[in-house]
């Protein structure tokens, strides 16, 4: 059912507190890809919203019709399980979407991943060079630069990975990306040849300080390397 008489429905005070910020985000997605008719909001027989209050207010802002149906279940119960059971969308679901939709960047991303058995954060990292933002441009299906260090760096990490655990961490492969970006697959490759000095840090900023190091023993303080 569908109808644009916004004042039929009511808001239970027993649902959640509305946000307003949330409602910008779907007035957002909505504008992009249309309204889903087949999501419909769910109400009672007294009209009163039991679940999809966001969407309801982010259509009446965008003066849409609202599609709904109506339930005569038990509102405590019916809310209880909807808000239980609702799961959002995590990045591997927007990465597997995307490449479903066959946009290339996703697609080669799926390929890397499998390739090294890495697990989606370490691919993350490496094929968008540890940019914090990445998960806002993977949620928009755009795609990032190509990463001509990726697969060098996903290689060293699995010469790293059969010497330590911890080589799979967020963190050690962020500053083993600093250190390519800044000075070459040279100096990566001295930090392989001197793995044993390499113990486990608690951030990228601890395990830059280690590698710089192992990097500047016996080269002249003119030649330091400061990452």
């Amino acid at each position: 059912m569908k109808t644009t008489d916004y004042k039929l429905f009511k808001i239970n005070k027993l649902n959640r507190i509305v946000q307003t910020g949330h409602i910008e985000k779907l007035k957002k997605s909505i504008e992009k890809v249309g309204y889903l008719k087949y999501n419909p909001i769910i109400v009672n027989e007294d009209m009163e919203i039991i679940d999809g209050q966001h969407r309801y207010f982010a259509c009446v802002k965008l003066n849409l019709p609202i599609y709904y149906e109506v339930e005569t279940w038990d509102i405590n119960d019916i809310m209880v399980e909807l808000n239980s059971t609702q799961k959002w969308w995590t990045l591997t679901d927007f990465i597997d979407h995307h490449a479903e939709a066959g946009i290339e960047w996703y697609i080669n991303f799926n390929k890397f991943k499998e390739k090294y058995k890495f697990n989606q954060t370490a691919t993350l990292s490496i094929l968008t060079g540890h940019k914090n933002w990445a998960g806002k441009i993977i949620k928009n299906g755009d795609s990032f630069e190509e990463i001509k260090y990726a697969n060098y760096i996903a290689q060293t990490v699995c010469e790293f990975r059969e010497l330590f655990d911890f080589a799979m961490s967020k963190t050690f492969i962020r500053a083993l990306i600093k250190v390519y970006i800044k000075w070459g697959h040279r100096e990566v490759k001295k930090l392989l040849n001197r793995w044993i000095r390499i113990k486990k840090q608690v951030n990228v900023m601890d395990y830059c300080i280690v590698f710089e190091n192992i990097l500047n023993k016996g080269r002249a303080t003119r030649n330091y390397i400061s990452l």
